[in-house]
């Protein structure tokens, strides 16, 4: 090979070298840029799901806070049932017993 084949070859090898370099640091800013692009999405994504959770959260005692109150207020109203039912049966038993002694003043 001559002289000047060398020195062209040469010199296309470290042209050749110095676009494969460039290259490969286009490829590694690229590859940088794409992982801090999708590192920002993540923590976009945890954050959006962090909300959610909690807004789920915030409904689920809120549910259960109306779910007791319901339940208060069923409780409620069924011991009113109760208690007057017990209070009617009270009143006809006091109404028997007055008519019963008012049955024995007569005999006597």
């Amino acid at each position: 090979m001559t002289d000047a084949a060398k020195e062209t070859s040469a010199q296309v090898a470290g042209e050749v070298k110095e676009a494969v370099h460039e290259k490969v640091e286009q490829a590694k800013e690229a590859g940088t840029q794409l992982a801090d692009d999708a590192a920002q999405k993540a923590e976009e994504v945890k954050d959006a799901a962090h909300e959610k959770v909690e807004q789920a959260k915030e409904a689920g005692a809120e549910l259960a806070n109306d779910a007791a109150k319901s339940g208060i207020v069923e409780s409620a109203i069924h011991a009113k049932d109760v208690a007057v039912e017990k209070a009617q049966e009270i009143g006809h038993a006091v109404s028997a017993n007055i008519y019963s002694y008012s049955l024995l003043e007569f005999r006597f």
